[in-house]
Order: structure tokens, then C-alpha cells, then sequence
């Protein structure tokens, strides 16, 4: 396809958005339509062309023209019910978003990788919740689950290849693996799932209403996590997990989570626009196949649910009201009705099994781990953990449990009025639980803050220094081996990303991920003790958690515990001390429970409790 031809096509997309607001305006439903299949036209001309270019510079404009129509007919084919429709549009938004990734895989396009990931995620602001809402209405659950595994790690799924790759490469240089192997691993880092195999997939299975309909409520994921995507090299029975996470597309990555795992999975989606949310569970029902389906969830509109999570973000803005503890209570019983509500009546044969909960964009903020159920928390009935996607739950299990214990801990009370005294206590009880010695910073005592106070809360007012180095160079190389990490300190969520403060420095999330020296090679349990770094911000993101949990699995933790909101210091130092006894004698995900168990029983407020996830395996 020519320059002059896109240049066309993009007037065309002009005239035809025009002519929407036109219609919409004047209510007129006939132009309207013709609208929509005017649009859908130029989405069935420009996919061809997407799947075949190779990555150029028209290529990557033909994409974005690609995502731009592909939006609006999602839109326009929902409001007339048109669900296949609608979920063949789903599909070209994830092809044009992969396009642009492989390109930047690839080093092919000259636009900044900031430029290219905005586009990727403003591309994917509203495909998850309308992929989920369109197939549950179609009846096809299983056809929502690449638009949902596409758009959850956008950033993270670029760390976690280049992860893989840093593992490979130790690899080559211990002469654990051969020149040729170490090229066939490059290539399945830049081929595969963002490229070639997952936009032939689409062609061939998705691009087309008609074909959607055969997947139904089964989806036969053979030919999609074994088969070959590019090169007859591959042995799809290969044992090796990494290749196996190279070859995985977007939409089976559910599948080999579940294997790896042994835990079936839930998405949590908000409703798309003013609709009702939507539950999809994948699960295993034999050795290549696993079963999808679908449910509503009522009350999870986006405006309810955006309006019961400002009641508790305005609540604890006021901490010492006694306005905070009321809200959360009421956040843990509104997500327990509401979410759990609805799939323990109906899929009750879940209590019974271990599961993953993925929540999608904001449902990522709901206390789904914690919730109340009949006044017990969920996780303390359920055995579950949460995963910001299948992808990292699928890339957390697949890395090696540590065999030597090395623990480390630090704790940062920082300074000024915003010193959390107790954490230089927790450090030190807890180093002593792992018979080790704390790293601390900023002691209480010089810090120059006033009385303690047992409801203080470990939230940092202020705003993060607009110029940072990063996490101290010390810090880093404990990260690296250590198979428990517990840091005591301060979190912030700021509108560039979360950062927590330790060793006197300011460190953005985005100073861990971008740096290679920071992979956790000892694949720890990592616990933040500190406030909001379970989060992430609500008010700029697309579908992707970008928070410390994703982070940190994507830089190769096994499993993550932070919390969603500001916590009290002095009962966040008691129960951490619980937690790590508990530890002593369980893995992460069995502990964290039986602590909240004992914080519920010996009334240790919620705030505390409620405000706590467990992530990954």
C-alpha cells in the first residue's frame, strides 16, 4: 500500500469521524450505520496490509490508522449489537498494537519508545472492558481472552522478555547454551507473540466474524501455545520453560499460567461504558484444553465502581476522622457482595479450587483479596492470589524456587513530618526472625518527628523529588541474590509511576525496570511494607497495572505482597512480625492469610489487614 493510498485513507477515517459526531448530534441512526460500515470497510482494507508489511514506516502508520477505525467500530458494532463484529474489531486493535510493539522490539521504527508505548496504551484504554462485554454477549468467552492478555502487559511484557533474554545470555556465557541457540532465542524474543505468529493468528481465526463462532465456550489451545509459530526448530514438547514463555501468544499465556501454576483463573473486568462488568474463568478440563466462561457482575459499572473507590480515597485523606477505618470496612463488604458475591453463587465448585484473579484496570484498586464475605476475608476461606496478568502469573511460576534462604531487609523512616517511627522497629524484629541484621535509614530519633501516634498512617503528603539516583547501588546488589526481600518505607503514587523512598533516595519504579543490574536472579519473595505500592495510579493508566507488583515479577520475583492504601505504622510493624513467624512455616501465599487471620481475631484494625495483597505464585 502506497504512502498517497494511506494518506487517502486517512481522509477518508476524517470525513467518516466528522460525519459520527454529525450523526450522533442529530440522532440520526441510519447515517449512523452507514458510519459504522463505512468504518468497518476501511478496518478490512487496512488489515491485510498490517499483516503483511514488514516494519516500516508506513507499516507503523498504517497500524495507528488501523487502531483508530478499529476503536470506533468496536463502539459502533456494540451499540448495534453486532457482538462478532464488534470482537473482530477487538482483534485488529490488538494486531495494530503488536505491530507497533514488534517494531519496537526491533529497533525498526526512529519514533521514541515513549511515543510508541503512549500510542500502545491509549490504543488500549477501552479494549478489555468491550472485548470482555462483546463476547459474553456473543457467547464467546474464550474469543475476549487475547484482548485482555494483550493489553495488561504492555510495559511489563517488554521487561519480562528482556529478562528471558538475560537469562539466556548468562546461559550462552556459562556455556550452558550454544551461539545458534542464543539467535533462535533473539528471534523468538522479536517474533513471537507481538509479531508474525500472533497477527497471522488473527488473520486466520479472528479477522472474520464468521470464524469466531466455532470457538464457542472451549478453546483448543494446542495450536496455540505448541505450535510452530515460525520456524520448524521449535520442539513443542520441549521442557524448557523459557522457550516455552518465548512461543506463548498473548491469548495462551492463560493456559500455560494455568499449568504452571495449578490454578485456574479469573478475570475481573469493570463494565464497558454503562454496561455491567464481567467475570470470565479459564479452566483446565484436560491435558491441552481448558474451558472459558463467562458471568456478570452487576455492580461493577465503571461509575459505581469509580464512585465507591473515591468514597475511600477521600476517606483516608482525613486518617485521624475514624472516617478511613468506615470506608474500608465498607470497600472489603461492597467487593466481597459484589465480586465474590456473584461467582461463588454461580460457580460454586471454585471454593474448592486454588485460583488466580486478574483484575482488569481499575478492579486492580478493589480490595478483591481481602474482601469480606459473611465477615471473613475472602483469601482466609478462598485459596487464591491475584496476578496484574496470566502473562506474569505464567512468568513468576515458571522461575525457580530459591534454594538457599538469604534475607534482606531494610527500612527507611525517612524525615520530617512524614517519619514512620515503627518501621526501624519491624526491620529489626523481623531480620531477627531470619537471624540476619536489618539495613536501616533515618531512624525515628533523627528524623525530628513529633509523638508517636499508634493510627499513624505510613503515607507519605509530599511529592516525590522531580530529580532522583535511583535505588542506592548496595540496595541493588542484595535485590539481586536475596530470596526474601522485606522494605519497610515509604510508598507515593505519583502521576509518572510509584516510588518508594529507601536508602535516602527517591526510587521510580521505572529506575528498577529499565535497569538491567536490578534483575532479582534470587526469584525472592519480595514484601513491601509501605503504603499504596500494592496500587497503582488510577487517574492515567490504560489496562496495564503498572505498579511495583508487575514490576517487581517482571524483574523476576516469584510472588509480591504489598498494600492498596496507606497503612498504620504501629499495627503494620505487629502484623508484618505475624506474617514473617507465619512464614517461617508456610509459603507466602498460606501465611499471608493465617496473618490476617490473627490481625481479624485480635481486632488489629482493617486499615491494616484489609489494605494487603498477595501476587504472583
Amino acid at each position: 500500500m502506497a504512502e498517497t493510498d494511506l494518506d487517502s485513507i486517512g481522509e477518508r477515517i476524517a470525513r467518516l469521524f466528522n460525519s459520527g459526531k454529525v450523526a450522533l448530534a442529530e440522532k440520526d441512526v441510519k447515517r449512523l450505520n452507514r458510519v459504522r460500515d463505512d468504518v468497518w470497510q476501511i478496518q478490512m482494507e487496512l488489515f491485510p496490509f498490517v499483516v503483511e508489511e514488514d516494519l516500516t514506516a508506513e507499516g507503523l502508520r498504517a497500524a495507528i490508522l488501523l487502531a483508530q477505525v478499529a476503536r470506533v467500530s468496536l463502539n459502533l458494532q456494540s451499540a448495534s449489537e453486532n457482538w462478532l463484529y464488534a470482537l473482530s474489531s477487538c482483534a485488529k486493535l490488538i494486531v495494530a498494537s503488536a505491530h507497533i510493539l514488534s517494531g519496537y522490539h526491533n529497533n525498526m521504527f526512529t519514533t521514541p519508545e515513549i511515543a510508541l508505548l503512549a500510542v500502545v496504551r491509549d490504543i488500549s484504554r477501552e479494549v478489555a472492558a468491550g472485548a470482555a462485554y462483546v463476547a459474553h454477549q456473543s457467547g464467546n468467552p474464550a474469543a475476549a481472552i487475547m484482548s485482555l492478555e494483550a493489553v495488561t502487559s504492555v510495559t511489563m511484557g517488554i521487561r519480562m522478555k528482556r529478562a528471558a533474554v538475560k537469562v539466556v545470555e548468562q546461559r550462552m556465557a556459562s556455556g550452558l547454551t550454544t551461539a545458534q541457540d542464543m539467535m533462535y532465542y533473539h528471534r523468538s524474543i522479536n517474533d513471537v507473540p507481538d509479531g508474525v505468529g500472533l497477527r497471522q493468528y488473527v488473520n486466520d481465526n479472528l479477522a472474520h466474524p464468521e470464524n469466531i463462532l466455532s470457538m464457542g465456550k472451549a478453546f483448543d489451545f494446542r495450536s496455540l501455545s505448541d505450535k510452530p509459530l515460525f520456524s520448524p526448530r521449535v520442539d513443542s514438547g520441549s521442557s524448557d520453560a523459557l522457550q516455552q514463555f518465548f512461543l506463548t501468544s498473548p491469548e495462551a499465556h492463560c493456559v500455560r499460567a494455568i499449568r504452571s501454576s495449578g490454578r485456574a483463573l479469573v478475570y475481573v473486568v469493570p463494565g464497558y461504558g454503562i454496561n455491567p462488568g464481567v467475570a470470565i474463568r479459564v479452566s483446565a478440563n484436560g491435558p491441552q484444553t481448558c474451558s472459558v466462561d463467562s458471568i456478570w457482575l452487576p455492580k461493577l459499572r465503571n461509575n459505581e465502581l469509580s464512585f465507591e473507590l473515591e468514597k475511600v480515597r477521600d476517606a483516608l485523606r482525613q486518617p485521624g476522622s475514624g472516617k478511613s477505618l468506615d470506608e474500608v470496612c465498607a470497600i472489603l463488604g461492597w467487593t466481597g457482595a459484589n465480586v465474590w458475591g456473584p461467582i461463588s453463587t454461580e460457580w460454586p465448585d471454585l471454593r474448592a479450587t486454588a485460583l488466580a484473579v486478574v483484575p482488569i484496570g481499575i478492579a486492580g484498586l478493589l480490595p478483591i483479596y481481602s474482601a469480606t464475605v459473611h465477615g471473613s476475608p475472602v483469601c482466609t476461606v478462598w485459596d487464591i492470589t491475584v496476578a496484574p496478568s496470566a502473562r506474569a502469573l505464567h512468568f513468576s511460576a515458571i522461575q525457580e524456587p530459591p534454594t538457599l534462604a538469604d534475607t534482606f531487609v531494610a527500612a527507611d523512616s525517612w524525615y520530617g513530618d512524614y517519619c514512620i517511627p515503627h518501621a526501624s522497629t519491624e526491620a529489626a524484629r523481623i531480620a531477627a526472625i531470619h537471624n540476619t541484621s536489618p539495613v536501616v535509614y533515618g531512624a525515628a530519633m533523627q528524623s525530628g518527628a513529633g509523638p508517636d501516634e499508634p493510627r499513624k498512617l505510613r503515607a507519605f503528603r509530599g511529592h516525590a523529588p522531580q530529580s532522583t539516583n535511583g535505588i542506592h547501588r548496595d540496595i541493588a546488589k542484595r535485590l539481586r541474590t536475596a530470596s526474601i526481600i522485606h522494605l519497610a518505607c515509604h510508598g507515593k503514587m505519583e502521576e509518572d509511576g510509584p516510588y518508594l523512598f529507601l536508602g535516602r533516595q527517591a526510587v521510580p519504579l521505572s529506575s528498577l525496570v529499565d535497569t538491567e543490574e536490578t534483575q532479582l536472579s534470587g526469584h525472592p519473595l519480595v514484601v513491601l511494607s509501605a503504603c499504596e505500592l500494592g496500587g497503582f495510579n488510577a487517574d492515567d493508566f490504560s489496562n496495564e497495572q503498572f505498579g511495583f507488583p508487575a514490576g517487581l515479577i517482571a524483574m523476576g520475583a516469584r510472588s509480591v505482597i504489598g498494600a492498596l492504601w496507606p497503612v498504620p505504622d504501629e499495627d503494620t510493624a505487629k502484623f508484618m512480625e505475624d506474617f514473617h513467624h507465619h512464614l517461617k512455616e508456610f509459603p507466602s501465599n498460606k501465611a499471608l492469610p493465617q496473618a490476617i487471620a490473627d490481625a481479624q481475631r485480635q481486632q488489629i484494625s482493617a486499615l491494616t489487614w484489609g489494605s494487603f495483597v498477595h501476587f504472583g505464585v
